[in-house]
């Protein structure tokens, strides 16, 4: 996947932050309160890091690849290259076997710490996220609502990574290895 494409995955990952902290708790029917989640380690965001992310997405391009990207990595791309085009600070991104967690604090239209867990599956070659969990200042967000963010992230996935066939996402403990194909590459 280019850099481009890594681009605009921090695009759909910044809209989805968008409309997750967009929906106001106090307009969801049934909203419950959460327990305070164990909140994640502080990463100070690593210029060495971002930058080895970038250059590790650029094994997107090659006919085949596995890239492993860190918490480390991610969370570094993630606050100094799309946390400041939205109303989101602070962000950490944490792997654990099977699941991700992302967190930070939302600085507008709403206050709050935002804490989202999820998956990532592959389905028909493309990674599909799902989003288990996600609260705002302590309110869960419903169900319904995680499933439309979701579907929206994984389209808008599909239609950026059109030539790239992922084969396997694991999610480890502090990693992220993605393994596939580029269509596109002779």
């Amino acid at each position: 996947m280019s850099t481009r494409r890594w681009s605009m995955f921090g695009l759909v990952f910044a809209c989805t932050l968008l409309s997750v902290s967009c929906v106001s708790p106090c307009f969801l029917p049934g909203m419950r309160r959460t327990a305070a989640p164990t909140p994640l380690p502080t990463l100070p965001p690593s210029q060495g890091a971002a930058k080895r992310f970038e250059e590790k997405a650029r094994s997107f391009e090659g006919s085949t690849f596995r890239v492993e990207f860190t918490d480390e990595e991610v969370t570094s791309f993630v606050a100094l290259n799309v946390a400041d085009s939205l109303p989101f600070s602070a962000p950490r991104v944490a792997f654990q076997p099977g699941t991700f967690t992302l967190e930070g604090d939302i600085t507008s239209p709403v206050r709050g710490h935002l804490t989202i867990t999820g998956t990532i599956q592959v389905a028909d070659g493309k990674p599909k996220i799902v989003f288990r969990d996600a609260s705002v200042a302590g309110i869960a967000l419903p169900q319904a609502a995680l499933n439309s963010i979701s579907d929206t992230v994984s389209s808008m996935i599909l239609q950026e990574a059109s030539s790239v066939q992922i084969e396997r996402i694991e999610l480890l403990a502090g990693r992220i290895v993605i393994t596939g194909r580029n269509a596109d590459t002779p």
